[in-house]
Order: C-alpha cells, then sequence, then structure tokens
C-alpha cells in the first residue's frame, strides 16, 4: 500500500493522541502519589514532572487540532469542518486546553508550596493545596473529554449525539475527581512531650496524712 498525504496525516494525528493521552496518564499518576505521600521528602519530586506535563500537553493539543485540520484538508471532501461530529470534537478540544490553562495557576501555587514546606510530615495545608478539588476535577474532566473525542472521531455520530456523549462523559470524568479529594494519608500527629503526674501523698484511713516518724531502737 503506498503512503499517500492522507495516510501520513492521519498517522501523525493519531500519534499526537496516543502523546497527549500518554502524557494526561503520567499527570494522573504524578497527582495520586502526591495524594498518597506522608512525608514532604516524598512529594519533592513530582512537582518537576507535573511542570514538564503542563508545558507539554499545550504543544500535544495544539498538535492534535494541527493534523486534525491536516486530515480533514487531505480526505478530499469526505470529511469537512461543517460535520456535526467535527465540530464536537473541535469544541471538546479547545475547552480542555482552557480548562487545563485557568487551573495553571493552582498547580503552580501547589509545586510552590511544596518546595517550601520544610522536612517532615505533610503539614494541613500542604494537604489541602493537594487535594484541591478544582484540580482533581479538572484533571479528571479533561480526560474523559479527550477520551470521548476519540470515541467520536472512531463513529462519527451526528452533531447531537455527539455534543451529548462528549458532555456527558466529560460530567461523569470530572465528578469522578471528587472522592479523591477527601482523605488521602492521615496526618502524622504532632509528638508532645510527656505529662509529668503529680502524685499525691496517701491519706490515712483517718482522712490525715501519715508522716514517717523516727523510732530509737529497742535495747
Amino acid at each position: 500500500m503506498a503512503l499517500t498525504t492522507a495516510t501520513l496525516a492521519l498517522f501523525l494525528h493519531i500519534l499526537m493522541v496516543i502523546i497527549g493521552l500518554s502524557a494526561a496518564a503520567v499527570l494522573h499518576v504524578a497527582l495520586l502519589q502526591l495524594r498518597a505521600a506522608d512525608d514532604v521528602a516524598a512529594a519533592r519530586s513530582w512537582p518537576r514532572v507535573i511542570a514538564v506535563l503542563e508545558t507539554l500537553l499545550p504543544v500535544a493539543g495544539l498538535a492534535i487540532l494541527l493534523t486534525g485540520a491536516w486530515t480533514l484538508q487531505a480526505s478530499g471532501g469526505e470529511f469537512g469542518w461543517s460535520q456535526g461530529w467535527v465540530i464536537t470534537a473541535l469544541v471538546g478540544l479547545v475547552a480542555v486546553e482552557t480548562a487545563d490553562g485557568l487551573v495553571t495557576p493552582r498547580s503552580k501555587t501547589l509545586r510552590r508550596t511544596i518546595a517550601e514546606a520544610p522536612d517532615g510530615p505533610v503539614d494541613i495545608e500542604l494537604r489541602r493545596r493537594i487535594l484541591d478539588p478544582v484540580l482533581w476535577c479538572v484533571l479528571h474532566g479533561g480526560t474523559a473529554v479527550f477520551l470521548a473525542v476519540v470515541f467520536v472521531m472512531v463513529t462519527k455520530p451526528s452533531g447531537l449525539w455527539s455534543a451529548v456523549v462528549v458532555a456527558a462523559v466529560g460530567a461523569l470524568g470530572a465528578a469522578s475527581g471528587l472522592p479523591l479529594t477527601r482523605g488521602g494519608r492521615p496526618l502524622v500527629p504532632t509528638q508532645r512531650e510527656p505529662t509529668k503526674t503529680v502524685t499525691e501523698p496517701q491519706a490515712s484511713p483517718a482522712g490525715k496524712h501519715t508522716e514517717d516518724r523516727w523510732t530509737p531502737p529497742r535495747s
């Protein structure tokens, strides 16, 4: 089979989709590892990974849009921009990129909080940043929308059904992030010095304190 422009465009489009999904999967793992960390030292390596992925994902999203446009152009009129599934896929990808951009400041705050946290157990402030509902819901919702767009691109339903599928899957994905914003590793309680107890002098049966008296030895 000869390699044509259409097949090359489709291959590159699928390759960009694979790269985007792989980066999203690693980002999920990074957040799960942060959630499971009970010590600041265990969380220090993940902010660098998250920073790289936050740079890679927008580039992958743009590459998906460009290769998708090339695929449509090379289809010879078989597919076009006016088709409902194409419009839905385009709107879904733009929505994911926009949501990721809006949540980036929260992610930067999380990374800065980890960098500034002293060694030792994860404190309440850092735990609150790790369990931020916006981070988890946007990540899960965005990945779900991405998968729904791939499904729409393969099945090519009508515009209405494409919108329903993407919206429903995205909402379910966002809701799936909520349970992960609760719980996590319990905080290690601060160890306190043991409280010294004062022993009260024992009382005699009559209610009076007994006193030690010296008695001379008997001859």
